[in-house]
């Protein structure tokens, strides 16, 4: 009997043939699973396998798995790829493997070993198979077996690799998430503001155009508590839901490594025998076949307990085509994660493009110009996402919230709707009383009462202080015998547990909480800072400024309003203390950039009186910081020019004296620009429609200290570069520095100029006016104006190389011009030699004053 005849369908071969016989062999109805999906386990995720048809799952009486039947169409030849796939499934199974696995299209059948993959039969399993004698347990090497079909499942497609991503996201992620809104999880979907221009610019660093930079590794960087938990979760998430591979770690758990975490994950890619390089290139071979790069998050990288640098060459070693890494930090560590002992830039640095001297100004704050770099800086709320997150908060927690600064912040902006959940919140809130009673109310919630939780507070505070975050359960043994006793600190949030594979590790969930830990339990320093002796404070400070926990709190402490009497406190010591004195700068000066932004009022002309009568007696032993600049920057923010225009003048005299970023890191990143900011450059480069206040540092480029008349002719020009031209010679006029420095100012400015006409004319990342240009009317008018106005200037710097640069570009444009008639030759500058070459005599004009 020809079976192609009876069996028209696969269909007929599964209901005629496969299920009867299966009833014969005295199998009932609750042995045989007509199966449309299988239900698998990929890592840590769950993947249902759908098929067209349904195929056979064949237990016994107390459900466990016996064999499956994979059914193929009569007309369908048994393949070898047939065969792995059956046996993936079989392997996979989440309640258990199924010993035997079944290939049959009718014509054909095949019964495989699922451990060993060996053909038993095309017939019958004997009754002698060790399986069977042993109750249907398969021997062997079973795990070698689940490895090796999870890496054949995985690799076929797209779909399944997103599973066990999926998986290892959620199972990562469990740490960070949750839905309670009062459970004290960093992310709570449903609290989520979206960052859209954050993601955007983390899409396109991911994802360049074709000819824009490629980064291996991206670092998304800002202040603690600022919501960059809440945006790598909610950005993992939506890569995962668009197809993109991912992998995610909370740096906290990688005690052990990057590369030991990942190679624990993915334990189905290899043997434990295989060593690093091998399985690596493994894992950028999959995503490769796939066509997909793998994209692996490291959220809070400061928070690696271990020497956070070390990661650098971990992510070394996953520098593979098919990986791209992102990693997210507070901006106040960048030191120790960037930077080796001897101050060598490492790879995740050098693979961002960022440079040491920038380290010092993200510390304080963000770059502008981050088109070539590696970098997403994220910061407070804008206007829009406050406005989102206020209406969010307001309806989750049935809350009023008040106009303050204070709740700009996404934390603090939490911690009220918690605390006044129903109510208003009150408009003289501020944030000691916050982070305080949000620890109280979380104790109280798991029935902590409030002399132990000091008292374990101070505890605790102290084994980070002595073992740095993220210690060790060991530590804590003798006070917690057993997980009933810090079960509670967990429950609460207060404390986080992880789990790496020889040790439990110990850390505060929130970083602000601990501040308060440490600073007001453990440190009392609202008492010891006011009325300890000064050689007692130096000391309290060359402690907090080497311990990071210490030195992260103490930022924290002196930017809370009440302390500003301390801040003062501290400044004053700068001139006399013996440690070294940059870092003691960079505190305060983050802790008056925190009490600005949180709109804090006080008094700020003591800093200005400190500064100008002390600045030159500092010392400063790492040229990479800029502390200084940023005070100033600062106290500027919170300025308002129209009410307070002299402090307004005063305060951008001092910035434009200690700025130095303006020469070391460049002028489109100064801290300078950055007030004014992103308008400041004018369209037209003339004085309209710019941002800067053009008047005032005209005014600046005559002051007689030539550091501040310098850079602010190094302003003009960047922010107007006509209008500084067509300025030039009545600023030689006005100036009060000597004849040599006057030349030397206005030479500088002119140079930021001469950048801006080249960009112009020739172009940099686009094409300029005269690339691949033909002379015309509008070129021709453009020669002779610009001939009027630069004539007379490169006869004055004659001396200077800028000078020939312009003649360059004066020579060039000439060549675009139209054929001269005989009224052009009057307009022709004297000193033509040939017609096509503009010749200056340099040394006509030498000495002379206009």
């Amino acid at each position: 009997m020809n079976l192609n005849n009876v069996l028209s369908s696969e269909e007929d071969l599964r209901s005629k043939i496969v299920f009867q016989w299966l009833k014969d062999c005295g199998l009932t109805l609750e042995n045989i699973k007509i199966e449309h999906t299988f239900t698998i386990r990929i890592g840590r995720g769950l993947k249902k396998i759908h098929h067209p048809r349904a195929d056979f799952l064949v237990t016994n009486d107390t459900g466990q798995n016996l064999f499956i039947i994979e059914v193929k169409k009569p007309s369908h030849p048994l393949s070898e790829d047939d065969k792995a796939q059956a046996l993936s499934y079989a392997r996979l199974l989440t309640n258990g493997m199924a010993p035997f696995t079944i290939l049959t299209n009718g014509h054909q059948t095949e019964i495989y070993d699922s451990i060993t993959e060996q053909l038993i039969s095309d017939e019958a399993i004997p009754s002698s198979h060790p399986y069977i004698v042993n109750g249907f347990v398969p021997s062997g090497d079973a795990l070698a077996a689940r490895i090796e079909a999870l890496r054949y499942l995985i690799c076929l497609s797209v779909d399944n690799l997103l599973t066990f991503c999926e998986g290892q996201v959620n199972y990562h992620m469990d740490l960070l998430k949750g839905d309670d809104l009062f459970g004290g999880k960093k992310y709570i979907p449903q609290l989520y503001v979206p960052r859209e221009n954050l993601s955007k610019a983390l899409n396109e660093k991911l994802n360049p155009k074709p000819g824009d930079k490629q980064f291996e590794v991206i670092l998304i960087l800002g202040p603690p508590q600022q919501g960059k938990t809440s945006f790598v979760c909610n950005f993992v998430e939506q890569l995962i839901s668009e197809g993109t591979p991912c992998l995610f770690y909370p740096a906290v758990s990688l005690k052990n490594g990057l590369i030991q975490e990942i190679r624990k994950d993915l334990s189905w890619l290899m043997h434990t025998s295989v060593n690093d390089l091998h399985w690596l290139q493994k894992l950028n071979d999959t995503t490769k076949a796939l066509k997909k790069k793998l994209i692996i998050v490291i959220d809070g990288w400061n928070e690696l307990s271990n020497d956070p640098f070390m990661i650098n060459d971990e992510c070394k070693k996953l520098n593979m085509s098919g990986i791209q890494l992102v990693l997210s930090a507070t901006s106040f560590s960048l030191g120790d994660l960037l930077k080796d002992q001897h101050n060598n830039l490492g790879h995740i640095g050098e693979s961002a493009g960022i440079r040491l001297k920038d380290i010092g100004h993200l510390k304080h704050k963000p770059l502008i110009n981050t088109d070539n770099l590696g970098l997403v800086q994220i910061g407070k709320f804008s206007a829009q996402e406050s406005k989102l997150a206020k209406s969010k908060y307001s309806e989750c927690y049935n809350v009023q919230i008040p106009n303050n600064p204070l709740l700009q912040d996404p934390f603090y902006l939490r911690l009220a709707c918690e605390e006044f959940s129903g109510k208003t919140i009150p408009g003289s809130i501020n944030a000691l009383e916050l982070v305080r009673n949000s620890i109280l109310a979380k104790a109280e919630r798991q029935g902590i009462d409030e002399i132990r939780l000091f008292s374990d507070l101070r505890f605790f505070g102290n084994c980070i202080i002595k073992h740095g975050r993220s210690f060790s359960l060991a530590e804590i043994s003798e006070r917690y015998s057993s997980t009933n006793q810090y079960r509670p600190w967990i429950d609460s949030a207060i404390l986080v547990f992880y789990q790496t594979e020889c040790d439990l590790l110990i850390d505060f969930y929130y970083t602000h909480e601990l501040d308060y830990v440490i600073s007001m339990v453990c440190k009392k320093w609202n008492v010891v800072l006011r009325k300890t002796t000064d050689e007692e404070i130096d000391e309290e400070i060359a402690l907090s400024i080497i311990i990071e926990p210490l030195y992260s709190a103490l930022i924290w402490f002196l930017s809370l309003e009440e302390n500003v009497d301390i801040l003062k406190r501290l400044f004053s010591r700068l001139p006399v203390f013996t440690g070294d004195t940059t870092p003691l700068l960079n505190i305060l000066a983050k802790a008056i950039f925190n009490l600005n932004t949180l709109g804090t009022q006080f008094d700020h002309s003591w800093i200005a009186d400190f500064l100008m009568k002390n600045l030159p007696s500092i010392d400063f032993k790492d040229n990479n910081e800029y502390p200084v600049p940023s005070v100033v920057f600062s106290i500027l923010q919170c300025l308002d020019r129209t009410t307070a225009p002299e402090q307004y003048i005063l305060w951008i005299t001092i910035l434009l004296d200690v700025d130095e970023t303006i020469e070391e890191i460049g002028i489109r990143d100064s801290y300078t620009v950055q007030y004014y900011g992103e308008d400041i450059i004018s369209y037209d480069g003339y004085e309209d429609g710019t941002s800067l206040d053009v008047l005032l540092f005209h005014k600046l480029i005559q002051h007689q200290n030539p550091r501040i008349a310098r850079r602010a002719a190094l302003i003009l020009a960047y922010s107007c570069p006509t209008y500084f031209l067509e300025e030039f010679h009545l600023l030689h006029r006005k100036m009060k520095t000597n004849a040599t420095e006057k030349l030397e100012i206005l030479e500088g400015g002119v140079s930021i100029v001469l950048e801006s006409l080249w960009t112009r004319y020739y172009g940099d990342m686009c094409p300029g006016w005269l690339t691949d240009a033909e002379p015309c009317e509008e070129l021709t008018e453009e020669y002779y104006s610009q001939k009027e106005l630069l004539t007379p200037i490169i006869l004055k710097l004659a001396h200077f190389p800028v000078a020939h640069s312009l003649a360059a570009i004066l020579n060039d444009l000439k060549h675009f011009c139209l054929p001269e008639d005989e009224d052009s030759e009057e307009q022709e500058v004297p000193g033509f030699v040939d017609p096509n070459q503009l010749s200056f005599d340099f040394g006509a004009n030498e000495g002379n004053e206009k």
